[in-house]
């Protein structure tokens, strides 16, 4: 089976929805990673709440043939109130999303799982995946956090969404992966970056965030860590470089990043 890849949002953000439709098509992406709700200022892609976006992208959807593959994001704080998030799902449905994207900012691992099961069960319904991302800043800083919280939840639309760059700057371990039932593993970020060292967490979330690699770039052991993957999950492109996307534009970056992460896919295959 073909490997499928979608065009996460951090790529190409803060392109809109309907126009990050329009880039999947034009560079050959299956589908893209859609932002319903803002994390900053800068960030005009909020889909909920935007009837005529969200109208303008399902539009272009169907007259492309791009899918949206997951949307974001979903972050589980001390404050966190399950019910206050089923428009956020109805509307990923609208979408045709397959997965959630959530983030953890609890600290009480107990509330983490719990609430994460209740967001499980909110989702389920729709059809929806829940994917936690592990991230060394989160309270959910690596892959062995994540296994536990994942399976102390227990419901079959429990996953984890592993990213190369976390993997690499966590103390994730590629046994670590392993580990991990390949039923609990929704997808893979692929990316590549430098060894930061000891750096701190705002430092470490602004290369993150800014000053991503291409695939083959950097320090990253993706052929590494692919090999210990599922071969038949999504592929997500997520590679954002605010110099060089600015530098490039969004079609040619897009362009590269892509060709770039086909790339060290294809080197992982011959090898496994």
């Amino acid at each position: 089976m073909a490997d499928k890849y979608s065009l996460s949002y951090l790529t190409t953000a803060p392109m809109q929805a309907p126009d990050m439709v329009q880039l999947a098509r034009r560079v050959g992406f299956e589908s893209i990673g859609a932002r319903l709700t803002t994390t900053g200022p800068n960030e005009p892609n909020a889909l909920l709440g935007n009837v005529a976006l969200l109208k303008e992208t399902i539009s272009r959807m169907r007259a492309t043939g791009i899918e949206i593959f997951d949307v974001e994001v979903v972050r589980i704080g001390a404050d966190f109130e399950v019910r206050q998030y089923k428009r956020f799902m109805e509307v990923a449905a609208m979408l045709g999303a397959a997965a959630v994207l959530v983030i953890a900012d609890d600290g009480d691992k107990l509330r983490l799982t719990d609430r994460l099961g209740g967001l499980c069960e909110l989702a389920a319904p729709y059809r929806l995946d829940i994917q936690l991302e592990f991230m060394p800043w989160t309270t959910v800083p690596d892959a062995r956090t994540a296994h536990t919280v994942v399976k102390g939840v227990g419901l079959s639309n429990a996953k984890i969404l592993v990213d190369t760059l976390h993997v690499a700057r966590s103390k994730t371990t590629l046994d670590d992966l392993s580990a991990i039932p390949p039923s609990m593993i929704r997808s893979v970020q692929i990316c590549d970056g430098k060894n930061l060292g000891n750096v701190t967490p705002e430092a470490m979330m602004q290369s993150a965030r800014y000053e991503r690699l291409m695939p083959g770039e950097g320090d990253v052991d993706i052929q590494g860590i692919l090999s210990r993957l599922p071969t038949d999950i999504p592929i997500g492109v997520e590679v954002p470089n605010s110099t060089r996307l600015a530098g490039l534009g969004p079609t040619s970056w897009a362009e590269q990043a892509l060709a770039a992460s086909k790339r060290a896919v294809d080197r992982a295959r011959s090898v496994s």
